[in-house]
Order: C-alpha cells, then structure tokens, then sequence
C-alpha cells in the first residue's frame, strides 16, 4: 500500500537511536538490512561506563546502568549486545557514521574503532566543529550531501 520494499531498507538514528540502529543491524545479520547511518551514536558501551560522570547533564553513569540493567561486571553481556563497535565484522551492513570531531558525550574514537572493525563498505563523515547534538544543526547542507547519496545507493531500484 505504501509502496515500500520490505527486501531494501536502511536503519538510521541519532545518538541513543544510532546506538540501537547499529547494534540492531549488526546483530540481525538481515540480507534485507541495506545499510545502517549513524548519526552521533555511542557505539561502545563499556567505553561509554567508563567514562560516564553523574555530573553531566544527561547523568550518563545512571542512564547506563538503567538501560542495560547494571554495571559491566554484572551485566557485560548487555553492554557486549548493545555495542556496536563489538558487533562490527566483515558481514556487517554497509554503513555510514557521522560525527562530530567535538562530541564528548559519544567521542569519535567510538566511531573510528568501529571503521577498523568493519571490512565491507563504511564510510566516517567527520565535522570538524561539530559536538554532539549540534551535528544536524550545524552545516546541514553537509550532512545531506553525505546521507542523501549515500542513502539513494542502497535503496534506490532502477526501473
């Protein structure tokens, strides 16, 4: 009725939602799953624990241990299931991860460790005076010259 391909899709979110696209197309290892875009995405847990501080806005160090129902040394299977970068092999979908060079609440070398893990298709688009959620605000001309292209390429069936 709506005209979408069940056979080509692309998972796609941002921050939280990034995390779990990623994870989520990894893990399913779906032939259907075309390709998955990460805008900002905290893709390694433990890393994320380690240096999570009550002190931030968001209160990572409790977000955490919420989302994945406690601490690495309890729950690390949680936290291994939930990390992208852990995921990420030579039968991972394509991918493409945006990121800002000035993000401290999901630093880039998350998503740097993730490109040396995955051996198929993958591109990092790196903004260089981009933190966290000011990605899709700043520059987005930028951000649509990467997504759009990148998007048609897997989705896009020629008649």
């Amino acid at each position: 009725q709506l005209g979408i391909d069940a056979t080509r899709f692309v998972v796609l979110g941002r921050s939280a939602g990034a995390q779990i696209a990623v994870a989520s197309a990894y893990a399913l290892r779906d032939p259907a799953v075309r390709g998955c875009v990460s805008f900002y995405g905290p893709q390694d847990l433990f890393f994320a624990r380690r240096y999570a501080a009550e002190s931030d806005v968001l209160d990572s160090f409790r977000l955490l241990r919420n989302y994945l129902g406690g601490d690495p040394d309890v729950v690390g299977e949680n936290y291994a299931s939930a990390s992208g970068y852990l995921l990420a092999d030579a039968s991972s979908p394509p991918t493409l991860l945006l990121h800002g060079r000035l993000d401290t609440r999901a630093p880039l070398i998350m998503a740097s460790n993730v490109m040396v893990r995955l051996a198929g298709p993958a591109e990092l688009a790196v903004f260089e005076t981009a933190a966290h959620e000011s990605l899709h605000r700043r520059d987005p001309a930028r951000w649509q010259e990467a997504v759009g292209p990148w998007l048609e390429k897997r989705t896009f069936t020629p008649k």
